[in-house]
């Protein structure tokens, strides 16, 4: 009995290693050449996010999203006060609502590197996007009841400097 249940094991295996072994010389091919594409693709990409950020050099953003503890505070008392030389981009849950490409200003939001919270300013600059959360200013003139004009400065000076 024991000797059956081997022979039934090794059995199992010679044909998991007969189909599997074919399989795999068949697939990789398929999947180096699929890699070799990807990176193609992403590489096509990125120089095409490069060439919008120059297109758009010099643009500034605030970027807020949809959180309702701060929505209506920012649309009332915030963005009547900006400077219009800055675009305003809403993030509607994970989408970008404004006037610029989707893809793109999805592709700088995502690279944020000081992620401390909604909002965000951005400006382009030399092609590159200057990121800084406004977030903990915010909620410290909310906070200590101060008006959101010492907010709408600090965001004047970001991009002025």
């Amino acid at each position: 009995m024991k000797f059956i249940r081997i022979i039934k094991d090794n059995l199992i295996v010679a044909i998991i290693i007969i189909i599997a072994i074919p399989l795999i010389i068949l697939i990789s091919p398929i999947i180096f050449i699929s890699n070799i594409n990807n990176h193609f693709t992403n590489k096509a990409r990125f120089k095409a996010y490069q060439e919008y950020l120059l297109m758009i050099n010099g643009c500034n953003f605030f970027c807020y999203n949809n959180k309702q503890s701060v929505q209506n505070l920012i649309e009332q008392q915030v963005l009547p006060f900006l400077d219009t030389n800055i675009n305003v981009i809403f993030l509607d849950g994970r989408i970008p609502v404004s006037d610029f490409n989707k893809s793109y200003i999805s592709t700088a939001l995502y690279g944020i590197k000081d992620k401390k919270g909604f909002p965000y300013l951005l400006k382009i600059r030399d092609g590159v996007v200057v990121d800084k959360s406004i977030n903990a200013e915010l909620h410290y003139a909310i906070n200590h009841n101060e008006t959101m004009k010492s907010l709408v400065d600090k965001i004047d000076l970001f991009f002025k400097v």
